[in-house]
């Protein structure tokens, strides 16, 4: 029984491929390769894939779609059919809506082959349960999911236009309520596709047949640098990606959306797109899965509350934080939070610190003019890392460890048991790909942090040796810890947080 359901999958999804592969070749003016074909790559955990049958040269088309046949807002009749009600809606929201209409349609839908090969379950995590979101306990991405602000998002826009519109969103019930909760789950449905699979459309490049939304006044639809207009493009969105072994890319053209391959490609490899240089929290946030290939892209946040906190702790004066910290607000030069990228093999500490990190623990750190705002930026970028800027990051590094819910040396051993399904229990109502997922990223997270812990400890020791040997310095270095004490982090305090406490973590 369980073979027959078995053969009977496979079957079905060779039947939406060679569906969708008719589809796509019969649609006027599309262009498809005889050198590639969609394969079944589920037997790597991949899906379906593109893969070569011959040698491609660099620059050689693999295929074309007429940007008629995008899926995007104007290219739908939903778009004709009520105009108004798109006029206030950005590129996200528009998409999403016709996304509904489309895949409510079926088989009336011109794109019905394509969107019957798009995925309806996500491990994204927006479908996360609260139980498994804990796992990222410690991990800056768990704030940017927003499930809650896009669910408050839609009940004001899209679902009041689909309740009003029945006829065109037709459901199982008629029910107010079934029909908005469905709607809803619609919406996330439909939202994970986009932002797993949407591309940023390239208004710059369309030709005369694209221009009518523009000329017909809707400025809402139009190409905006920071909210560009968004469209789902058929078979550039079944590549898979890989950070290392990426081979081909989508260029836009006037009429026309065109995949080249970038370098040669041999018989029988798979053509492989790129998401650009993202974490795999990232990673997991958008698309639902995590590799190893893009872990040399991993990043850590480190939140300017937490470091304030910390100084302020070790005696600083609160207000003197505060100002420094508004100063360098009100100028543009710092954030709410630091991003520290995992850092290349031989990177020096200077190299790793980012800039906006180093002038605000220099502000803080710092006295008279070498902190001075109009200075710190220059300051910074000709000056190495100072002893107590070192001391308030490693305690600051220190506390930010402690925000997850294990060590990293936890992560190893759990990830190791993971291996065997049967060695490691997992976690109430977790799933066990979605914990190995979280695991990995966490831990991604604690090695970055782990390695500037470490330079930071041997900056540290390189300073306290030298002050050692040089009784001036010595003598310097003591006059400064008693007159700055309310304003400085100094080596006996970060001394009283033990080596082996923070390797442990």
């Amino acid at each position: 029984m369980a073979e027959e359901q078995t053969e009977n999958a496979a079957d079905r999804f060779q039947e939406l491929s060679s569906n969708f592969l008719k589809w796509f070749k019969f649609n006027p003016d599309t262009r498809l390769s005889t050198k590639i074909t969609l394969a079944d790559l589920r037997s790597g955990g991949a899906g379906r894939g593109v893969v070569t049958i011959a040698a491609i040269s660099p620059g050689e088309e693999l295929f074309a779609i007429p940007r008629n046949l995008v899926l995007q807002t104007t290219n739908s009749e939903l778009y004709s059919k009520i105009p108004d009600f798109f006029a206030d809606l950005g590129p996200w929201d528009s998409l999403i809506l016709v996304l509904i209409y489309e895949y409510l349609r079926r088989d009336s839908s011109p794109w019905f082959p394509y969107l019957q090969l798009l995925p309806t379950t996500f491990d994204t995590l927006m479908f996360w349960t609260p139980a498994e979101l804990l796992e990222l306990q410690g991990s800056a991405v768990v704030d940017k999911v927003g499930k809650g602000s896009a669910e408050e998002n839609w009940n004001h826009t899209i679902l009041p236009i689909m309740m009003e519109n029945e006829a065109l969103f037709p459901l199982s019930t008629e029910n107010a309520t079934d029909r908005q909760r469905q709607l809803l789950r619609f919406a996330h449905m439909t939202g994970s596709m986009i932002m797993a699979y949407a591309f940023d459309l390239d208004a710059d490049s369309y030709g005369s047949s694209d221009q009518n939304a523009a000329d017909e006044g809707d400025s809402d639809l139009t190409e905006d640098e920071d909210n560009p207009t968004k469209g789902m493009v058929a078979f550039a969105d079944m590549l898979n990606a890989d950070a290392h072994r990426n081979n081909a890319r989508l260029f836009h053209e006037n009429d026309f959306l065109i995949m080249k391959a970038t370098k040669v490609i041999r018989a029988e490899e798979e053509v492989f797109n790129d998401y650009g240089p993202l974490p795999r929290s990232d990673l997991l946030r958008m698309y639902g899965y995590v590799t190893d290939n893009y872990s040399t892209f991993d990043v850590v946040e480190i939140s300017a509350d937490l470091i304030e906190n910390v100084a302020a702790s070790s005696g600083m004066d609160r207000s003197y934080l505060i100002q420094k910290r508004r100063d360098l607000e009100s100028l543009g030069l710092i954030d709410d939070a630091f991003v520290i990228v995992r850092p290349k093999s031989g990177s020096k500490l200077d190299d790793i610190i980012p800039e906006d990190l180093r002038m605000l623990i220099t502000a803080f750190c710092q006295p008279g003019e070498k902190s001075h705002t109009s200075k710190l930026s220059q300051n910074v970028k000709e000056s190495s890392l100072a002893l107590s800027e070192a001391c308030l990051l490693f305690t600051t590094i220190t506390n930010r460890l402690g925000d997850y819910k294990s060590s990293l040396q936890e992560d190893s051993d759990i990830l190791e048991k993971l291996k065997y399904k049967d060695k490691h229990p997992l976690p109430d109502g977790v799933s066990h790909k979605r914990y190995e997922m979280a695991v990995q990223v966490r831990k991604g997270e604690k090695e970055i942090l782990q390695q500037v812990m470490q330079q930071l400890q041997d900056l540290v020791n390189a300073h306290t040796r030298q002050i050692a040997r040089d009784p001036a310095k010595r003598k310097k270095n003591e006059t400064k810890t008693t007159s700055l004490s309310k304003k400085r982090l100094m080596p006996e305090q970060f001394n009283s947080f033990s080596t082996s406490e923070a390797h442990d973590q």
